[in-house]
Formats: C-alpha cells, structure tokens, sequence
C-alpha cells in the first residue's frame, strides 16, 4: 500500500549528511546517463537534491524540469538553486499531470517518489507522454524491507511490483540496477517508435 506522502515540514530531512552518504545524488545522476544539452524531469524534486547536480550535468543548453506538488517544496528548492543554474526550471505540478510538452525530455527521475502515489499506472502513462521516443526513466525508492529510515514498511513498493508496473506501462529494457543501501533503482526506456509510427 502507498501514499505515505512526505512532509515539508521535515525538509531538514531531506539535506542531512547521512542520506547524502546513503543516497548520493551525483550516483543517480549518472545512472541516469544524462549528457550535456538534455531536456530532463525531475519528478517530486523537492528542495532540488537531484535537480540542482542534474542543472550541472546538463549545462547551460539543456533544461531540468524540477517538479513538485508542493509549494512549500518548490520555494525551499528554488532558494537553495545557485543563480548560475538558470537551465532549471520550477514547475507546480499535479501528481499526475505535469506540465511539460509532450515527448521532450531524454530522461525523467523519481526519487522516493514512486512510494507516494495514489495511481501508479497513471503517472506512468504521463511519463512515457514526456519522454521523447527511446527516453529513459530511473525510479530510485525505498527498499521493501526494514531499514534505519524511510516510510512504513506497508506503505513500500517492492522493487519487482514496480518492474511489472514499468511493463504494463510499455516500458522497454527495464533493469534493476545496482542498488543504495536502503534503496532499489529501476530504469525503463520509452520505446523508440510510437505504435502510431510503426
């Protein structure tokens, strides 16, 4: 069962050093494969913990979209942004709809996200809608076990039920890639032909 959502008011929680040390953002940055000029979401962004090294990668001529359904998440994020970064942009969003073009990102992240929502199979569907054909999608979330931190363990997503979940969806070449200490992360590609184009 999901839904545990995240409160803004524990965004202390979010910068400590223990889950740096755990969860490193710049290891997910590079799961993601990302390259100078891409166009990439950042979904349930928060205060910009994989955004702002996303910003970085991309570089001047790419785009991060960083996407939240909290305000209180997007201000905290957006002031911790450096002003260089311009390439990143802050977007309210709803859970599953989001306000991004469709097919235009090269790839999308959820970081202790997937966990969170109320319809999976939904957000999934407006993933593939943004993601450019042959896109990629990593799902970093809690591992469904008893770990030091995290969200009940009944409020968890088992690693393989999101896999199935990513093959409903029409996700290709999904991988669980080696994982974080309490953490699984799961990568998906877009197919690069619409049915339409086929």
């Amino acid at each position: 069962m999901a839904h545990h959502k995240f409160n803004p008011e524990q965004l202390a929680k979010l910068e400590n050093p223990e889950r740096r040390r755990k969860l490193p953002p710049e290891a997910i940055v590079q799961l993601m494969q990302v390259q100078a000029g891409d166009q990439v979401a950042d979904i349930g962004a928060g205060i910009g913990y994989v955004a702002i090294p996303l910003g970085h990668a991309v570089g001047a001529n790419g785009k991060v979209f960083a996407c939240d359904t909290s305000p209180a998440m997007l201000e905290a994020g957006q002031a911790l942004t450096p002003s260089e970064l311009k390439q990143i942009e802050w977007k309210l969003s709803e859970e599953s709809r989001l306000p991004i073009d469709d097919h235009c990102c090269q790839a999308a992240v959820l970081v202790a996200v997937y966990h969170e929502l109320h319809e999976p199979a939904a957000m999934l569907q407006e993933l593939r809608r943004i993601l450019a054909p042959g896109g990629r999608l990593l799902i970093v979330d809690w591992k469904a076990e008893a770990t030091l931190s995290g969200p009940p363990l009944n409020h968890r997503v088992a690693a393989a039920t999101v896999i199935k979940q990513l093959e409903n969806a029409g996700f290709l070449y999904i991988i669980e890639m080696p994982d974080f200490a309490e953490h699984y992360a799961i990568s998906g590609t877009v197919p690069k032909q619409f049915p339409s184009d086929i």
